[in-house]
């Protein structure tokens, strides 16, 4: 998807400078003087450690399958702009992925398409309801939940976004996570 100017505001609602930012695709901005290019020297201007990982690896990015289980650092923020969403093989993976690379007291900030949006977009659909059983069942709190046109398209453009909060480093199993009803396209 990108950085849109909606993105970008939750972002700053939440990060602190200095916070350390584990961001999945490298992204585009589309919002402001910068719309077109990429995000991380943006964040990096801004004070963050910024680091993209991305299967294209370009501007900086650190080539990674999210579908393959990885060990990162641990980030203050993990940033998840329309990404997941792409995710073929293994979108529990990719989640794992999330929450590893999540300090205890992180935040995990994820906007992707809403089901029923952006048709042919990605392979995952998410709802408001998965955010909810998802953060009861792994044991996160949800600091902020809802939708919203993304660019204006109020047709058949929106998406969910959803602020969690790490608060234990056990993840739940691969059949938890699949009967949390997220929408495979």
């Amino acid at each position: 998807m990108g950085l849109t100017g909606f993105s970008f505001e939750l972002f700053q609602k939440y990060a602190k400078k200095g916070d350390s930012i584990l961001e999945l695709g490298e992204q585009t901005i589309y919002f402001g003087g910068d719309y077109g290019k990429s995000a991380k020297p943006m964040f990096e201007k801004m004070g963050h450690k910024h680091t993209s990982i991305d299967a294209n690896g370009q501007n900086g990015s650190i080539v990674y399958d999210l579908s393959v289980k990885h060990y990162f650092d641990e980030f203050a923020i993990i940033t998840d702009f329309g990404t997941s969403e792409h995710v073929r093989d293994s979108l529990y993976n990719c989640w794992w992925n999330k929450h590893q690379a999540c300090k205890i007291g992180g935040l995990i900030i994820s906007e992707n398409p809403k089901t029923g949006n952006w048709a042919g977009h990605g392979h995952w659909y998410y709802t408001q309801d998965f955010y909810i059983n998802f953060a009861k069942e792994q044991g996160y709190g949800i600091m902020e939940i809802g939708e919203h046109p993304a660019m204006h398209n109020t047709t058949d453009g929106w998406n969910v976004y959803c602020v969690l909060k790490k608060t234990k480093q056990d993840f739940i199993t691969e059949d938890q996570f699949n009967k949390l009803g997220i929408k495979n396209a």
